[in-house]
């Protein structure tokens, strides 16, 4: 029986970016010696990584077998701008937990000044967080009247609080998402009897802590913009 060839790379499109970077690596590896170490493949990948998006710099997470970040590989940093740097997150950091928590502390308030406090799943498409409560809710009449929320992460001694503008979606109107949100959330609110709506909240500032001595540079994002 003749071997099958591998059609892959005969149908990978030019404008794929995945297909370009893997070409490009594949030079980096053809153009030089073969990486004596681990640490040195990793290296090449960051360096690339950064020369494709055209990056100030970049970074790989390096995490141990408990997915519990241990350190970075890093390119475009100089000494000086790496001694700068924060500690290491011992955790997921503020990214990686919005990518692997489940349910998230959502806080509103009544117009007259009521204080809510209530737990929804969420799903974080990369961009926006995205949580769907009962229309009728306090939860959603309040941050629909606001048009804005504020929303916490993780145990008081690992925190992420994302703050940012609310925008309603009315279920039927982006059943990807909807999708995505039952996957991410465990529950369709889509099934249920009662009705629900959606709610996107997009970051506008987010701090993220574990202890005093972190709360000066607990900023990490303001005005919608990533900090150094």
């Amino acid at each position: 029986m003749p071997a099958q060839r591998a059609p892959a790379a005969a149908h990978a499109r030019p404008e794929d970016g995945e297909y370009r970077a893997l070409l490009r690596l594949a030079a980096l590896v053809r153009a030089g010696p073969p990486p004596r170490t681990p640490l040195d493949a990793l290296q090449q990948l960051v360096d690339l990584a950064r020369e494709l998006t055209r990056a100030r710099y970049a970074a790989l997470a390096v995490c141990d077998e408990n997915d519990r970040t241990e350190g970075f590989v890093t390119s475009g940093l100089t000494r000086a701008q790496l001694r700068g740097l924060k500690v290491p997150p011992q955790g997921h950091g503020p990214l990686g937990r919005l990518r692997t928590d489940v349910d998230l502390w959502v806080a509103s308030a009544s117009a007259d000044g009521q204080a809510y406090l209530v737990p929804l799943s969420y799903h974080w498409d990369g961009s926006a967080l995205l949580v769907a409560t009962p229309r009728a809710s306090r939860t959603a009449e309040n941050l629909t009247r606001t048009g804005w929320a504020r929303v916490a992460l993780g145990p008081t001694r690992d925190v992420v609080i994302v703050e940012g503008p609310v925008e309603a979606i009315t279920i039927g109107a982006d059943p990807d998402l909807e999708d995505a949100h039952a996957l991410a959330a465990g529950f369709d609110p889509r099934t249920l009897a009662e009705e629900y709506v959606y709610l996107r909240i997009t970051p506008h500032e987010i701090q993220a802590w574990r202890e005093a001595n972190e709360l000066e540079g607990r900023y990490v994002m303001r005005g919608g913009a990533w900090l150094e």
